[in-house]
């Protein structure tokens, strides 16, 4: 014989040995009597020798048999729920593992009532439904908890069909209709039956937390209106001016019931108070937030909302398709929907402020068709998000977009053109658009390329070189390094021509274009100011650019720029502005007599 038949053998007479002195612990009143139960089962196990854990095993068995064996009639009698309590104890089974057991027998009962009561569906169910559930746990005595699960689990499911039925639809408005079955579903059917498995003092605090927000509500509101007031009497405005329409025209969170009953709340005489009916607490505990991607259930949220703002569709005469006035009480629906789907009041608000958003983005493209936007249209469109409520903040987002795709367009059209240059791109760079996403990088290189050779050539020598070495690469997504060799190799190409262009003006004594090189002249050395000054061979021609130059500039700076890209000593330079203070240098008095002259 083997190890393990041997090892079956000896625990099967080692498990009939044990349940011979447990019936007899029993049978003889010896373990109702110890005083630990405990110990005694302890004692009974180290008889046998046997394994404690098995004998563990065989206490929940016996216990599970033994409800099986009363629920062999679908109930269980205060009789029978007492002996149960016995056997516990006297097995000594801990309380988690008989729930356990009890929700898994006693909840299968359960369940198949559930099921049958909730399969009525809102037309048919009854208060024969309702109680036949309430029954059903007590016939089988399950506790409140154990109840409430399994009431989650088989109501989900029917929740569920509404969802997929809803995705069988057609069309948008049959899918919305299906949707509001299922929130009917949930108000007429499952609220009393999960208020059923309420305590009091559950329902109560329910009741309280309604009250209190309320409450807060209220006060927000007052605070509000008071602000309103104030800032129409600053303004000047009437307090009577009516506020824009809300865009949802209606509060998310009042439900149908309450709506209904404004009206002749509102003609009831002033002297008159009528006690307030009890607010209807619809259930929130059963929803499809672990069914369901997120996406899903805003998708389904997001389709009821726009059924609810527009309205339902009438079928006419011959087929033609009427929208019908839009029913206000969906808008209360909307947050009983929200509670089923389990969304979250951040999510609601969000698929709030998505529509919205769409919508103003729809009203700022008609407004924007004309071109800019006029200050008439500036304050419409305030109004209008106002009325919206949407944040200033992803207002002004949406306008800049549209400017900017505007913007864009032009550019591009500018680009077709070959007339789009660094100006017009840093412009839309300002407004928040990236460069990339308009011209490429090679095509921003040459640009650059372009802009640092206009200010090495416009005869001003205005080159900032801190804006055009760093802030303009920088905001162009140009390396620094790459801009510095453009600019080192422009100034490289240009020096030398720029020196024979302003010897060759001098020579034909053109004053004005003269002055107009050496400022490109002192460009170049500004661009690369580790580059050498460029060697000529006529000294006397290099000091007569020097005095002509500080004959016509007095700014010292511009002085100091043009010696050095001349490469006049600082000794020759003192003399030679000295000579033209002093008007002893005559050549460029003589070339300015002669170029007024002719």
């Amino acid at each position: 014989m083997g190890p393990k038949e041997a090892e079956a053998i000896e625990s099967s007479v080692k498990e009939a040995a044990y349940k011979n002195l447990l019936r007899e612990a029993v049978t003889s009143g010896a373990l109702d009597a110890a005083a630990s139960k405990a110990e005694m089962l302890g004692d009974l196990v180290e008889k046998v020798q046997w394994d404690s854990e098995a004998a563990l095993a065989l206490h929940e068995s016996l216990y599970r048999q033994k409800l099986s064996s009363f629920l062999d009639k679908k109930s269980i009698t205060e009789a029978e729920d007492a002996e149960l309590a016995r056997l516990q104890k006297l097995l000594c089974v801990p309380n988690d593992v008989r729930d356990a057991i009890h929700k898994e027998l006693c909840g299968d009962i359960f369940s198949k009532a559930v099921s049958n009561a909730l399969a009525a569906g809102v037309d048919r169910f009854s208060m024969d439904d309702r109680s036949s559930i309430k029954n059903a746990m007590e016939a089988v005595k399950l506790g409140r908890d154990a109840a409430k699960e399994i009431l989650d689990d088989v109501a989900r499911k029917y929740l569920l069909k509404y969802i997929s039925t809803s995705r069988t639809q057609k069309d948008r408005i049959s899918s919305a209709k299906e949707i509001k079955k299922m929130i009917f579903f949930s108000n007429l059917v499952l609220t009393p039956v999960v208020g059923d498995m309420k305590t009091e003092e559950e329902k109560q605090a329910e009741l309280d937390a309604i009250a209190q927000q309320k409450e807060i509500q209220e006060i927000m509101a007052k605070a509000k209106e008071e602000a309103e007031k104030e800032k129409k009497a600053e303004s000047g405005e009437s307090a009577e001016e009516e506020k824009p329409a809300s865009f949802f025209d209606a509060n998310p969170t009042t439900d149908a019931a309450a709506e209904e009953k404004e009206p002749a709340a509102a003609e009831a005489p002033k002297e008159e108070k009528k006690e307030e009916e009890p607010a209807i607490v619809y259930q929130k505990e059963i929803n499809l937030g672990k069914d369901m991607e997120l996406t899903d259930r805003v998708d389904v949220y997001r389709n009821y909302l726009m059924y609810a703002m527009t309205g339902d569709v009438i079928t006419g005469p011959m087929g033609v398709q009427m929208v019908a006035e839009r029913d206000e009480a969906e808008f209360g629906r909307l947050s009983q929907l929200g509670d089923i789907l389990g969304l979250t009041q951040f999510d609601v608000m969000k698929v709030h402020q998505d529509l919205a958003e769409q919508a103003f983005k729809g009203q700022v493209e008609q407004y924007m068709t004309g071109g800019v936007l006029t200050p008439e249209k500036t304050e419409a469109l305030e109004k209008l998000r106002e009325s919206m409520g949407l944040p200033k903040e992803t207002a002004d987002k949406v306008i800049k977009g549209f400017q900017n795709q505007k913007l864009i367009s032009s550019m591009q059209a500018a680009k077709a053109q070959g007339s789009l240059n660094l100006t017009k791109l840093l412009e839309l760079k300002d407004a928040g658009v990236d460069p990339i996403s308009v011209v490429s990088k090679d095509m921003l290189q040459k640009m650059y390329r372009d802009e640092v050779n206009a200010k090495l050539s416009d005869g001003t020598g205005a080159f900032d070189v801190d804006k055009m070495l760093n802030e303009i690469p920088k905001e162009l997504g140009i390396e620094a390094d790459k801009a510095a060799s453009i600019a080192k190799s422009l100034s490289a190409e240009k020096r030398r021509v720029t020196l024979v262009q302003a010897v060759s003006m001098l020579r034909q004594k053109k004053t004005k274009s003269t002055v107009e090189s050496l400022n490109n002249l002192m460009a170049c050395g500004m661009a690369d100011p580790n580059s050498p000054p460029e060697k000529w061979n006529e000294p006397e021609e290099i000091s007569d650019l020097f005095s002509l130059y500080c004959l016509k500039e007095k700014d010292e700076s511009k002085r100091a720029g043009v010696q050095a890209a001349l490469g006049v000593s600082d000794g020759d330079a003192a003399n030679l502005k000295d000579m033209v203070d002093n008007g002893a240098w005559k050549f460029g008095a003589d070339a300015e007599e002669e170029a007024s002259f002719f």
